[in-house]
C-alpha cells in the first residue's frame, strides 16, 4: 500500500508544480501590463494559483470545510485570461477511479517489460512521477494480483481526493495524425464515480504474504542479517540495523593479506570484527558509506570552483565553502570512480577507522607521524596531493584513477574539517585536517536519523544534507528521492 501512495502523492505533486510553472510566468508578466484590465485578472489569478498550491488536495473538488467546488473554481481562475472564467475543457473520454487503475497497471506492466519508457497522461514524459508508478508495480506485480493491485490504487486515489487531473489534448476529428497522449494544461479530466457498486478497496493487511511478514519482521530486528536494497527508497526500517549487511564485502573492496600491506588489511579485518552499530561512530559511519556509494561516479568537483576556494583564508569559511562544491563526475579524459560495489566497504571502513582511536589505522598513523603511508593511499586516493593534479592538465599527463576516498570528500560530507589553508599543498592528518569529535559526530547522526525517519521526504532531506539539493534531485529518479514541491 505504501509504495502505491507514495507513487500516487509524487505524482499530485509533481503536476502541481508542473502546472503552476505552466501559468505563473505568464501571470506575472501581465501584472507588468500597461492594461489596468489586464493587471486585476493577473491579480485574481496570482491570488487563486497561490490558493491552489497551498491547498491540501489540489485536484479535489474541493477543500474539507469549503464549499463544493472550490478548489476546481482556483483552477478555472488562474488558468483563464478572461474577465468572466469559463469552465475547463473537458476532456472527451471519460474515467472512472477503475479504469485509471487500469491504466496504471498497463502502463507499469509496458515499460517493465520494454526498455524504451512510453508514458501518457496524466504522467509526465520521464518524470520522477513515472518512475515512482514503474517502481511500485515492479513491487506490487509479485506480491498482488491485478484484481488486487487494481483495489489498492482505487483506494489510494480515493484517499488523495484526486477527483480532476491534467490530461490530453482532444483528439481532432477526422485527423490523420496519432492521437495525443501527452498531458496538456488545458484539457482536464474528470474523474467519474461508477455506476455500479464497488468492492471495498482491500487493506494492506488484506494482501500480505507470509513472506511480507518475515521481511518486516526482519526489518524490525536491529540485529538480523540483511543486505542494502537495489534502491535507497526502500530500506524503512533497515537503518535501524546495527550489524553491517550483507553487500559489505572484503572481496567487493579487493582486500587480501597478498595485495595489501598488514595495516590496510588489519584495519579492514578490525572493522569487519568489532563493528557495533550501537556506536556513534561506527553507525554514522556506516549510514554515510551507504549514502556515499549511491553517488557515484559524482566524488570529483570542477578545477575553477577549487581554485577560487583557494584564495579563501578564513578556515570556517573555507569549510563552508567545501561542503558546498558542486559534486560532479570526473571530466572527460580522467579516470575516476565507476563501480560503486566497493564504496559501501571502503568509505565506511575508512571513516570508523579514523573516527575510532582503536583501529590499526589510528596505530599506524600515531607511530607514522599521522602519514597515512603509500599502501592505503594508494588504495583509497586519500591524499592525492592537487599540485599533481593541475600538472597533469597543463602536460597533460595521464593521472592516476582515484576512488575519493580521503580528505577532501569527508570535509565535503561533513565528517571532518580543514584546520589550514595547507590541505591545497600538503595535508597532514590531525595538523592540516581532522575528523569531526564526537559531540560534533552525534549531532550529524541525530541529523541524518531524523530526516531518515520521515516517511515522506526523508531520504531526500538527508542527501540534501550531506551532499546539497543538486545531487539529491539528480538521484532522485535512480533512488527514488521524493522532493517535496515548492508549495512546501
Amino acid at each position: 500500500m505504501l509504495v502505491a501512495y507514495t507513487a500516487i502523492l509524487c505524482l499530485v505533486n509533481e503536476l502541481k508544480w508542473w502546472i503552476a510553472n505552466s501559468f505563473e510566468p505568464a501571470i506575472r508578466q501581465d501584472l507588468e501590463s500597461d492594461c489596468l484590465t489586464t493587471q486585476q485578472i493577473a491579480q485574481r489569478r496570482l491570488r487563486d494559483l497561490k490558493s491552489w498550491k497551498a491547498a491540501e488536495y489540489p485536484f479535489a473538488w474541493n477543500q474539507p470545510n469549503e464549499r463544493p467546488g472550490a478548489t476546481r473554481g482556483y483552477v478555472i481562475s488562474f488558468t483563464s485570461t478572461l474577465a468572466q472564467p469559463q469552465d475547463l475543457t473537458s476532456a472527451a473520454e471519460n474515467q472512472t477511479y477503475e479504469t485509471l487503475a487500469d491504466l496504471f497497471i498497463r502502463l507499469g506492466h509496458y515499460n517493465r517489460e520494454n526498455t524504451v519508457y512510453k508514458w501518457r497522461a496524466p504522467f509526465i514524459h520521464n518524470g520522477l512521477a513515472a518512475h515512482c508508478l514503474l517502481r511500485a508495480y515492479w513491487y506490487m506485480h509479485r506480491k498482488a494480483s491485478s484484481e488486487e493491485m487494481r483495489a489498492i490504487w482505487v483506494h489510494v486515489l480515493q484517499k488523495l481526493k484526486v477527483q480532476f487531473l491534467p490530461w490530453h489534448r482532444n483528439p481532432t476529428p477526422n485527423s490523420s495524425r496519432s492521437r495525443p497522449s501527452a498531458v496538456s494544461s488545458t484539457t482536464w479530466l474528470s474523474i467519474q464515480q461508477p455506476s455500479l457498486q464497488r468492492p471495498s478497496p482491500l487493506l494492506a493487511q488484506q494482501i500480505k504474504t507470509a513472506g511480507d511478514i518475515a521481511e518486516e519482521a526482519a526489518q524490525q530486528q536491529p540485529t538480523i542479517a540483511w543486505s542494502v536494497p537495489s534502491h535507497l527508497g526502500d530500506m524503512g526500517g533497515l537503518w535501524n540495523k546495527t550489524v553491517l549487511p550483507r553487500n559489505w564485502s572484503l572481496t567487493e573492496a579487493s582486500v587480501s593479506g597478498s595485495l595489501e600491506s598488514d595495516y590496510v588489511v588489519e584495519t579492514y579485518r578490525w572493522v569487519e570484527e568489532n563493528f557495533d552499530g550501537s556506536r556513534v561512530d561506527h553507525r554514522l559511519g556506516l549510514i554515510l558509506g551507504i549514502m556515499f556509494a549511491r553517488i557515484i561516479p559524482n566524488v570529483f568537483y570542477a578545477n575553477d570552483d577549487l581554485q577560487e576556494l583557494k584564495k579563501t583564508h578564513n578556515i570556517n569559511e573555507l569549510n563552508q565553502a567545501l561542503r558546498k562544491l558542486k559534486w560532479t563526475p570526473p571530466r572527460s579524459g580522467k579516470k575516476g570512480a565507476s563501480d560503486p560495489r566497493p564504496y559501501l566497504t571502503m568509505v565506511s571502513t575508512a571513516i570508523i577507522a579514523l573516527l575510532d582511536e582503536r583501529s590499526p589505522l589510528q596505530t599506524y598513523l600515531s607511530k607514522n607521524d599521522n602519514t597515512f603511508g603509500k599502501h592505503w593511499t594508494n588504495k583509497h586516493s586519500a591524499l592525492i596531493h592537487v599540485i599533481f593534479y593541475f600538472i597533469s592538465i597543463k602536460f597533460k599527463y595521464p593521472f592516476p584513477a582515484t576512488k575519493g576516498i580521503g580528505m577532501m570528500n569527508f570535509i565535503r560530507i561533513g565528517v571532518a574539517k580543514a584546520r589550514s589553508t595547507n590541505i591545497f599543498t600538503s595535508p597532514r592528518y590531525n595538523r592540516d585536517w581532522i575528523m569531526i569529535n564526537h559531540t560534533e559526530q552525534e549531532t550529524l547522526l541525530q541529523e541524518l536519523e531524523g530526516a531518515l525517519k520521515m516517511e515522506q521526504w526523508g531520504l531526500f532531506y538527508a542527501f540534501c544534507h550531506i551532499f546539497g539539493k543538486d545531487l539529491a534531485i539528480s538521484l532522485g529518479p535512480r533512488e527514488f528521492l521524493i522532493p517535496p514541491t515548492a508549495a512546501h
